[in-house]
């Protein structure tokens, strides 16, 4: 016996939306990928530093009083076509004090950001960009206590 199957008008709006979303995805995905691509620099971050699940710390920092609060210039970030990046770090007289290298990805409007140089790290954040400024926030481990719990907000801005 032949099985028939009715038209049902719900199941057929049920894949037009998921074939909707997974469009919408894959288009923010390879927007922001080609968005990211060039240098970046941060104008703005707040860092709540946590110990045993409890905030210790605010660090925040804006173009205005960056380089009296940590005592450096904004970091330089460059992403690169080919899925690599490099992060630079001055110091106040323009030496270079810190450089990291690795790779990114994105997937949806996630970026993994896998460090290799000089050690090993992996930072995942949700990534928006809106004209030329990428605002990027998740959880990291900045107080370098073994637990990524401490909450990262930053603000970058295109310089290329």
């Amino acid at each position: 016996m032949k099985k028939t199957r009715k038209f049902n008008i719900k199941n057929l709006f049920r894949i037009m939306i998921a074939f909707l979303l997974m469009s919408f995805t894959r288009q923010t995905q390879h927007d922001l990928t080609d968005q990211l691509i060039g240098e970046w620099r941060n104008v703005y971050m707040n860092i709540v530093v946590n110990k045993k699940g409890k905030p210790i710390e605010v660090i925040s920092a804006d173009s205005t009083n960056w380089e009296a609060i940590l005592k450096i210039h904004p970091i330089r970030t460059h992403f690169e076509k080919n899925g690599t990046y490099y992060s630079e770090y001055f110091n106040l007289k323009d030496s270079q004090i810190r450089r990291t290298e690795g790779i990114w990805f994105i997937k949806g409007n996630k970026i993994t950001i896998s460090q290799i140089k000089p050690s090993r790290a992996v930072y995942k954040y949700q990534l928006s960009i809106n004209a030329n400024h990428a605002t990027f926030s998740g959880y990291i481990d900045f107080n370098e206590d073994g637990k990524a719990d401490d909450y990262y907000y930053g603000i970058q801005k295109k310089y290329n």
